[in-house]
Protein backbone atom coordinates (compact mmCIF):
# COMPACT_ATOMS: atom_id res chain seq x y z
CA UNK A 1 0.00 0.00 0.00
CA UNK A 2 1.38 3.43 -0.89
CA UNK A 3 0.75 6.52 1.19
CA UNK A 4 -0.39 9.64 -0.58
CA UNK A 5 1.08 12.86 0.68
CA UNK A 6 -1.00 15.90 -0.12
CA UNK A 7 0.21 19.41 0.37
CA UNK A 8 -1.82 22.60 0.57
CA UNK A 9 -5.28 23.52 1.75
CA UNK A 10 -8.64 22.38 0.57
CA UNK A 11 -11.05 24.96 -0.78
CA UNK A 12 -13.22 24.61 2.33
CA UNK A 13 -10.27 25.32 4.65
CA UNK A 14 -9.30 28.39 2.63
CA UNK A 15 -12.89 29.69 2.70
CA UNK A 16 -13.08 29.26 6.49
CA UNK A 17 -9.88 31.28 6.95
CA UNK A 18 -11.14 34.05 4.65
CA UNK A 19 -14.46 34.15 6.54
CA UNK A 20 -12.67 34.46 9.91
CA UNK A 21 -10.48 37.28 8.59
CA UNK A 22 -13.55 39.09 7.22
CA UNK A 23 -15.38 38.84 10.56
CA UNK A 24 -12.36 40.12 12.47
CA UNK A 25 -11.94 43.01 10.04
CA UNK A 26 -15.58 44.06 10.34
CA UNK A 27 -15.47 44.02 14.15
CA UNK A 28 -12.03 45.59 14.64
CA UNK A 29 -12.00 48.28 11.91
CA UNK A 30 -14.41 50.78 13.57
CA UNK A 31 -12.50 50.62 16.87
CA UNK A 32 -9.20 51.09 15.06
CA UNK A 33 -10.48 54.13 13.15
CA UNK A 34 -11.85 55.68 16.34
CA UNK A 35 -8.51 55.12 18.08
CA UNK A 36 -6.61 56.68 15.16
CA UNK A 37 -8.88 59.74 15.21
CA UNK A 38 -8.31 60.12 18.95
CA UNK A 39 -4.56 59.93 18.38
CA UNK A 40 -4.84 62.69 15.76
CA UNK A 41 -6.19 65.22 18.24
CA UNK A 42 -3.63 64.12 20.85
CA UNK A 43 -0.80 64.63 18.33
CA UNK A 44 -2.13 68.10 17.49
CA UNK A 45 -2.23 69.00 21.18
CA UNK A 46 1.35 67.84 21.71
CA UNK A 47 2.52 69.74 18.61
CA UNK A 48 0.86 72.93 19.85
CA UNK A 49 2.28 72.45 23.34
CA UNK A 50 5.78 72.09 21.89
CA UNK A 51 5.30 75.10 19.60
CA UNK A 52 4.21 77.25 22.55
CA UNK A 53 7.36 76.28 24.45
CA UNK A 54 9.44 76.97 21.33
CA UNK A 55 7.86 80.43 20.97
CA UNK A 56 8.84 81.24 24.55
CA UNK A 57 12.42 80.13 23.94
CA UNK A 58 12.58 82.16 20.72
CA UNK A 59 11.34 85.28 22.55
CA UNK A 60 14.04 84.89 25.21
CA UNK A 61 16.88 84.09 22.79
CA UNK A 62 16.02 86.78 20.25
CA UNK A 63 15.13 89.29 22.99
CA UNK A 64 11.91 90.31 21.29
CA UNK A 65 8.22 89.46 21.38
CA UNK A 66 7.09 86.20 19.83
CA UNK A 67 3.39 85.71 19.10
CA UNK A 68 1.33 82.65 18.21
CA UNK A 69 -1.87 83.65 16.44
CA UNK A 70 -4.74 81.14 16.23
CA UNK A 71 -7.07 80.71 13.25
CA UNK A 72 -4.50 82.59 11.21
CA UNK A 73 -3.87 82.80 8.30
CA UNK A 74 -6.99 80.63 7.96
CA UNK A 75 -9.41 78.74 10.19
CA UNK A 76 -7.84 75.88 12.16
CA UNK A 77 -4.31 77.07 11.49
CA UNK A 78 -1.88 78.86 13.74
CA UNK A 79 1.07 81.06 12.93
CA UNK A 80 4.24 81.38 14.97
CA UNK A 81 6.09 84.67 14.64
CA UNK A 82 8.72 85.97 14.09
CA UNK A 83 9.71 83.04 11.83
CA UNK A 84 6.19 83.03 10.30
CA UNK A 85 5.75 79.25 10.57
CA UNK A 86 2.18 78.08 9.93
CA UNK A 87 0.72 74.83 11.26
CA UNK A 88 -2.53 73.49 9.79
CA UNK A 89 -4.66 71.25 12.03
CA UNK A 90 -6.05 69.57 8.88
CA UNK A 91 -2.88 67.49 8.71
CA UNK A 92 -4.02 65.49 11.75
CA UNK A 93 -6.50 62.60 11.61
CA UNK A 94 -10.02 63.03 12.89
CA UNK A 95 -10.80 66.56 11.63
CA UNK A 96 -9.02 68.42 14.42
CA UNK A 97 -10.32 71.97 15.02
CA UNK A 98 -10.01 74.89 17.40
CA UNK A 99 -13.04 75.70 19.53
CA UNK A 100 -14.07 79.32 20.14
CA UNK A 101 -14.89 78.38 23.74
CA UNK A 102 -14.52 75.38 26.00
CA UNK A 103 -17.43 73.19 27.07
CA UNK A 104 -17.54 75.15 30.32
CA UNK A 105 -18.28 78.36 28.37
CA UNK A 106 -14.86 79.96 28.86
CA UNK A 107 -13.69 81.73 25.70
CA UNK A 108 -10.49 80.71 23.95
CA UNK A 109 -7.70 83.17 23.21
CA UNK A 110 -6.90 84.43 19.73
CA UNK A 111 -3.17 84.80 20.43
CA UNK A 112 -0.38 84.21 22.88
CA UNK A 113 2.48 86.69 23.08
CA UNK A 114 5.75 86.07 24.91
CA UNK A 115 7.95 89.04 25.74
CA UNK A 116 11.75 88.98 25.70
CA UNK A 117 11.81 87.68 29.29
CA UNK A 118 9.53 84.72 28.45
CA UNK A 119 6.47 86.10 30.19
CA UNK A 120 3.13 85.79 28.42
CA UNK A 121 -0.39 87.04 28.42
CA UNK A 122 -2.45 84.41 30.24
CA UNK A 123 -4.27 82.48 27.52
CA UNK A 124 -6.05 79.25 26.73
CA UNK A 125 -6.84 77.39 23.55
CA UNK A 126 -9.36 74.60 23.04
CA UNK A 127 -8.91 71.75 20.54
CA UNK A 128 -11.24 68.90 19.63
CA UNK A 129 -11.86 66.39 16.86
CA UNK A 130 -14.93 65.65 14.72
CA UNK A 131 -16.63 63.52 17.36
CA UNK A 132 -16.34 66.22 20.02
CA UNK A 133 -15.66 63.57 22.65
CA UNK A 134 -12.00 64.53 22.98
CA UNK A 135 -11.71 68.16 24.06
CA UNK A 136 -8.39 69.55 25.29
CA UNK A 137 -7.48 72.87 26.90
CA UNK A 138 -3.93 74.16 26.45
CA UNK A 139 -3.39 76.87 29.03
CA UNK A 140 -0.49 79.31 29.25
CA UNK A 141 0.16 81.14 32.51
CA UNK A 142 1.56 84.65 32.70
CA UNK A 143 4.89 83.17 33.80
CA UNK A 144 5.05 81.16 30.54
CA UNK A 145 4.12 77.75 31.93
CA UNK A 146 2.06 75.44 29.72
CA UNK A 147 -0.50 72.92 30.96
CA UNK A 148 -2.80 70.54 29.10
CA UNK A 149 -6.11 69.26 30.46
CA UNK A 150 -8.82 67.09 28.93
CA UNK A 151 -12.56 67.52 29.46
CA UNK A 152 -14.27 64.79 31.46
CA UNK A 153 -17.79 64.54 30.01
CA UNK A 154 -19.16 62.50 32.92
CA UNK A 155 -18.19 64.94 35.66
CA UNK A 156 -18.20 68.15 33.58
CA UNK A 157 -14.72 69.12 34.77
CA UNK A 158 -11.18 69.45 33.42
CA UNK A 159 -8.83 66.66 34.42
Amino acid sequence: MTLRCTKGFTLVEAMVVVAIIAILTVTIAPRTLAWLNEQGVRQAVEQLRGDIKLARIMAIRQRRNCTITFNSPAANQYNIGPNNKTIDLARYRGQVTFLAAGPDGVAGSSKITFNRRGLANAAQVFITNATGRNIFRIQVSSSGGVSVRSWAQASGTWR
